[in-house]
């Protein structure tokens, strides 16, 4: 067993961030000192923060992780798709604009996000 400062130590996670996962039950001490309120933590605790650091890099919200399910990553693999179809496109946008080094703007006229937006 060790205290938040190890843990803290040994997961490169900050004391500040471990007390606020604490608050949205993501990890729970496996004891707490009635007396000093040290909070204490063994292996499974690294175990669970790392796990939560790498749901977080995959772009999970903490609720998200609290609430984690086949649903959860269901919906968070299409929310994913969009963004990167999102992103596929911009790509190739800006690969049609630019041409031997020269900007082109093909498309830009007619382009209905565009018409009208401008004041006299």
């Amino acid at each position: 067993m060790f205290r938040i400062g190890k843990l803290s130590e040994i997961t490169g996670i900050s004391i500040k961030t471990i007390r606020f996962y604490e608050e949205k039950g993501l990890l729970s001490p496996i004891e707490v000192d009635r007396w000093t309120n040290y909070r204490y933590y063994d292996e499974s605790s690294i175990d669970r923060l790392s796990q939560i650091a790498y749901l977080k890099n995959l772009g999970l919200t903490l609720n998200e992780i609290l609430n984690l399910n086949e649903e959860t990553l269901k919906k968070k693999t299409k929310e994913l798709t969009k963004i990167l179809d999102k992103i596929k496109s911009n790509i190739n946008t800006l690969s049609d604009l630019s041409l031997k080094g020269e900007i082109v703007m093909k498309n830009f006229v007619d382009d209905p996000r565009v018409i009208g937006k401008w004041k006299k």
